[in-house]
């Protein structure tokens, strides 16, 4: 009986932080939100997926941090590749002097804990999960949140909630009983959910989204079969929705477009500063300075192009003169001879 009870305890467990995997924390009017992942990755792994949803990893100035990390443990990405903790900035290539050792900040990236405690480690470490900014409610629905932070100042005694309804730093946080999730119209609102390929009717013969009425039950809609879908080159169908992907030499961004990824070659290089490495996991021309770079090297290509066809035309107009000229001379000599 003891072990029925210890396994039932560790199941609940298991399914508590499975289902809150992911939060998200928006503003009123839904245009931007933050979002929490539970998901061991390294800070690349973490930037990739953020910027997959449209977004990029959060401040560590941000004042959704607190909020974020509502009765949430562990060490979470944030800021950017190469933050230092050092009072005199957190340029990239510092240097900090820690435990009297000189820690490059170009190799390390930073982790915020509770209570805003941040802390340093090096980049490819495996981190409890990551904070993404930027992230649009619609993003924050797909990836099926089952706690939504409303950041406003309504308290949870005016039952803004449907279900349940949480106190939070900077505003409230509601939540959905089982087999319903926050409504992808109005995350305070709660709709039907269903996690499998079938699944019954609700009331009034009612379906999730994502699925079609069959003869006694709902059946998931294909949407990469049905063309119900915004995928710019793949598509695969999951539970009550699908996932886009690219090809080769493309990478994924806002869940649906493909950007194709930019090598430069040695001769452009010279006029870009790349501040990462070219890889597959990141497309090209990310940083002002690398945009900056290409103009001016466009710019000087198209500046050399018209001084060229400038000197070939003036050439040509000197040679035509001469040619024009010749003919006058030889008829004056023949005039004078004539006389």
């Amino acid at each position: 009986m003891d072990s029925y009870k210890l396994i039932s305890s560790f199941m609940i467990l298991i399914s508590f932080y499975v289902g809150h995997a992911l939060r998200c924390a928006c503003k009123e009017d839904l245009r931007t939100c933050t979002s929490i992942y539970n998901l061991k990755a390294d800070f690349k792994t973490a930037r990739q997926i953020c910027v997959e949803n449209g977004g990029k990893i959060l401040k560590p100035s941000s004042e959704t941090i607190d909020s974020l990390l509502f009765n949430k443990t562990g060490h979470f990405w944030i800021g950017t590749e190469g933050d230092c903790l050092s009072s005199s900035g957190n340029s990239r290539g510092d240097s900090v002097n820690r435990d009297r050792k000189d820690v490059a900040c170009s190799s390390t990236c930073m982790l915020v804990s509770t209570n805003r405690n941040f802390t340093e480690r090096s980049c490819k470490e495996q981190a409890d999960g990551f904070l993404c900014d930027g992230i649009q409610w619609e993003n924050c629905w797909e990836d099926k949140p089952t706690e939504v932070q409303i950041l406003n100042k309504n308290d949870c005694l005016l039952g803004p909630c449907e279900h349940m309804c949480k106190k939070v730093p900077g505003g409230h946080m509601c939540s959905c009983l089982s087999k319903f999730r926050p409504s992808r119209k109005n995350p305070e609102r709660c709709e039907y959910y269903c996690d499998s390929d079938t699944c019954p009717f609700l009331s009034m013969h009612e379906c999730p989204d994502g699925f079609i009425k069959d003869v006694t039950q709902c059946a998931d809609l294909d949407e990469c079969a049905s063309n119900h879908n915004n995928c710019e080159q793949k598509c695969r169908n999951t539970v009550g929705s699908y996932k886009c992907s690219c090809y080769d030499g493309f990478m994924l961004v806002n869940k649906s477009k493909c950007v194709p990824l930019i090598h430069p070659t040695s001769f452009a290089s010279m006029f870009v500063t790349p501040s990462v490495n070219y890889t597959l996991s990141h497309a090209g021309f990310t940083t002002p300075a690398e945009y900056i770079g290409l103009t001016l090297f466009i710019l000087l290509a198209i500046s050399a192009l018209a001084g060229l066809l400038y000197y070939l035309r003036k050439s040509k107009s000197e040679l035509l003169l001469k040619d024009n000229d010749a003919p006058d001379n030889i008829t004056a000599q023949e005039v004078q001879l004539q006389l």
